[in-house]
């Protein structure tokens, strides 16, 4: 019985050893979504950051069921502590703006327009929730329409 035991806190321990290294592991090297972002935007200044708090939006076209799916990413000041703290209380409100936005679009005007043209519209009604500062460059991480 002794043996057995002992071999149980062996296993438990390595167990526990995985479990916290992946932890760590994915606690340095961020989420997914920060991965793609940060490959996606090209030249990120040292100083900057990706904003992925608008999160993965899934909202239907406004003529169909045609379901959107995208992922807004937009660098920013790492720097600036009052622009990030705007970004984050105003989270909701552009989560709700890009939905809107979306969902405003009918398919048709989705699958026509250049994306470029779509991602400057939207950072402008983005920019007009915000106070202390603008989206400049604006990046879907996804962009899908869905039959």
């Amino acid at each position: 019985m002794r043996k057995f035991q002992l071999f149980f806190l062996l296993v438990l321990a390595l167990v526990v050893l995985v479990i916290i290294t992946g932890t760590v592991y994915a606690v340095l090297s961020g989420t997914r979504t920060q991965k793609l972002a940060r490959q996606l935007i090209p030249d990120l200044a040292a100083t900057q950051t990706v904003y992925n708090g608008i999160g993965r939006i899934r909202t239907k076209a406004a003529d169909s069921d045609a379901l959107i799916l995208v992922n807004i990413v937009f660098p920013y000041d790492a720097a600036d502590s009052a622009w990030r703290d705007e970004l984050s209380d105003k989270r909701d409100q552009l989560r709700s703006a890009a939905i809107a936005f979306f969902a405003g679009q009918s398919l048709a005007e989705l699958k026509q327009t250049n994306e470029m043209v779509l991602k400057a519209a939207l950072r402008d009604t983005l920019n007009q929730y915000l106070v202390l500062g603008v989206v400049e460059d604006l990046y879907f991480t996804e962009f899908d329409i869905l039959p």
